[in-house]
């Protein structure tokens, strides 16, 4: 596998019950065949990635089935510590039966435009984590983040049949300089 940008990946180290997580952000050297491929910190990641997720309205939202992955496009936002990721899906949905039975999920964020830049200047960026439906108790602080970002959603969000779900993130991977 070739590759000229290097994938950076982020993780949310597990601490004692009632400490935040702090994330810790690795970046790999680069890609080339056969060879083994080394981890080093870097702290711009999380600069790049603010400002991806801020940039993007929407975002690819992976889910699994019994068999096979689905993916759907959905309307996103994201806390302001990158450790939640947010988004509304109608209860009676392919996409909730898969959140429900399977809360392992990825999603996918990028800024391409279709044009032969993206392929020096594409930034990729994968969250991995879980799903999970947020409660009436925290419901009224996630609806002010989401409809800030989208406001042309109030009447979909506060539909009685709309689920809001929140991905707790465990791992960030960031893909620069594709080829």
């Amino acid at each position: 596998m070739t590759a000229a940008g290097a994938p950076e990946r982020i993780f949310f180290a597990q601490k004692e019950k009632k400490k935040r997580r702090r994330p810790t952000i690795y970046k790999w050297g680069g890609f080339a065949e056969n060879r083994a491929v080394k981890a080093r910190k870097h702290s711009g990641s999380r600069t790049v990635i603010r400002r991806l997720l801020a940039g993007q309205k929407l975002g690819v939202l992976a889910t699994r089935e019994t068999r096979s992955p689905y993916q759907n496009l959905v309307a996103f936002a994201v806390s302001r510590d990158l450790r939640h990721i947010y988004f509304a899906t109608a209860a009676d949905t392919r996409k909730h039966a898969n959140l429900i039975r399977f809360s392992q999920v990825s999603m996918l964020f990028d800024n391409r435009i279709n044009a032969a830049a993206d392929f020096y200047r594409g930034i990729a960026v994968t969250a991995l984590g879980r799903a999970e439906e947020v409660k009436a108790r925290g419901k009224k602080e996630v609806l002010g983040l989401y409809l800030r970002k989208h406001p042309t959603l109030d009447g979909f969000v506060k539909s009685p049949s709309c689920r809001m779900f929140r991905v707790r993130v465990k791992t960030y991977i960031v893909v620069t300089g594709f080829q």
